[in-house]
């Protein structure tokens, strides 16, 4: 009896914590939920009602008002654009104009900058004229020295060559002046036998500085052909030595 009791009992209270915790949903979330979906259509339909009336105020204001508000905003905008666009004109030419001025003001120093590198490659280009003319004056400077040391040598040369030739026909002369005397010394067929085997101009100097009378017993001694040949060139060299004598007769006068 008591045990049953005891079941009752708690099949009681666990009623009463069921009802309980059904009671605590249904207030936090069910019930909030339908008042809100209760309330909502009201809302929207207080919402319309509102929308309503306001439209109906609106267009008994403009039907009271006429069409001149309708006039006049075409005229005011139209009046507006005007004055919006050269504004904007305005701005875009200010707007241009420090550009144009920072291109004017950048592209100025270019031709002072030009000039001054075409005036640099002028300087440049007559620097090194100026060079190659100083090289080619000391290189003309150089050849003539070198000319004048040259004449001077051949001058020198042909000086040392003509002192030397005279020299030479000096020591020619006085070798055919001592043979000549010594063919004179000797009897004219002894003197023709070695003058025959000279060599033509050898013999014929040695004749013309012996005496004539010697030289012509000499030469009648010898061949004929031999005598006639040496005879015409003997001739030859005497008239060779009296224009030579007459000229250094005229120079020392």
């Amino acid at each position: 009896m008591k045990a049953k009791i005891a079941l009752y009992a708690g099949y009681f209270v666990a009623m009463l914590l069921l009802a309980a915790y059904l009671t605590g949903v249904l207030q936090q979330g069910i019930l909030p939920r339908l008042g809100h979906q209760a309330a909502t259509p009201q809302q929207d339909e207080q919402a319309t009602t509102d929308d309503q009336q306001a439209a109906t105020e609106e267009s008994d204001q403009a039907h009271d008002a006429g069409p001149a508000p309708d006039h006049q905003a075409p005229s005011q905008s139209s009046e507006e654009k005007p004055v919006v666009q050269p504004v904007a004109h305005t701005a875009s030419a200010d707007a241009s104009r420090p550009s144009q001025q920072t291109a004017g003001a950048a592209s100025a120093p270019a031709p002072a900058g030009e000039a001054q590198s075409v005036n640099d490659a002028q300087e440049k280009a007559l620097a090194e004229k100026r060079v190659e003319l100083l090289r080619l004056e000391e290189q003309i400077r150089k050849r003539k020295e070198e000319s004048q040391i040259e004449e001077r040598w051949l001058a020198e040369l042909r000086a040392s060559g003509a002192k030397l030739t005279q020299e030479r026909d000096a020591r020619r002369e006085a070798g055919v002046k001592r043979l000549a005397k010594l063919y004179e010394g000797m009897e004219p067929e002894a003197a023709a036998s070695i003058l025959s085997k000279l060599k033509r101009e050898m013999a014929t100097e040695v004749l013309a500085a012996m005496k004539d009378r010697q030289a012509s017993k000499v030469l009648a001694a010898m061949n004929g052909q031999r005598a006639k040949e040496l005879s015409e060139r003997l001739e030859d060299v005497r008239v060779d030595q009296s224009a030579d004598q007459a000229k250094s007769t005229g120079a020392t006068r």
